[in-house]
């Protein structure tokens, strides 16, 4: 062995020592890091001893009453208290005491619009020669429908009335009627 070659392996066992040295101090269960204090369990808490049977503690309910939980609706806008009014300026004695108005009732929407009635078009019709009943055409939102007096459709329209001039056409849902004249 020649003088480098030994030096070469004089360094290389010296990393060795260093490298054992640093995996030890890395890997060792005793080193106290943050990593293995912060893997504990968290502590349980004490639970009810055998025989312990559970308790509704009356004291908390009794304060949580004075506290309004719930009454609140939190979606709602509240409205601006009342103002006061001024009092008046120590020169008028004999002026009537003024009283508050009434407060303002709270804001009542209006109720919702009746939906629209189905834009029906009554395009045409045509009558059978062996009994004289009528067949109309009606169309809705590229639909169309082959109906005759009596008939319903989409469950929710029956036609009450069929002429060759107009068609009457009945909500069942919301009772409403509604005409459709023929369409030229």
């Amino acid at each position: 062995m020649t003088a480098s070659d030994k030096k070469k392996v004089t360094i290389l066992a010296g990393l060795l020592i260093v490298a054992a040295f640093a995996w030890y101090y890395v890997y060792s269960p005793s080193s106290g890091t943050a990593s293995t204090v912060a893997n504990k369990p968290p502590a349980k808490p004490a639970g009810a001893k055998p025989g312990q049977e559970a308790q509704i503690r009356v004291d908390i309910l009794e304060r949580s009453k004075s506290i309004n939980v719930g009454q609140k609706n939190l979606f709602q806008y509240g409205q601006k208290p009342v103002p006061k009014p001024p009092e008046p300026p120590p020169g008028y004695g004999n002026r009537p005491p003024v009283t508050a108005a009434a407060p303002p009732q709270p804001f009542v929407p209006p109720p919702p619009p009746q939906p629209q009635f189905r834009p029906f078009r009554y395009e045409g019709f045509s009558v059978s020669k062996g009994g004289g009943k009528i067949l109309g055409s009606i169309t809705e939102g590229g639909n169309t429908f082959e109906v005759k007096e009596g008939d319903c459709v989409m469950g929710q329209y029956c036609v009450t009335r069929l002429t060759e001039s107009l068609i009457e056409i009945e909500d069942l849902q919301l009772k409403r009627r509604q005409s459709f004249t023929r369409t030229q």
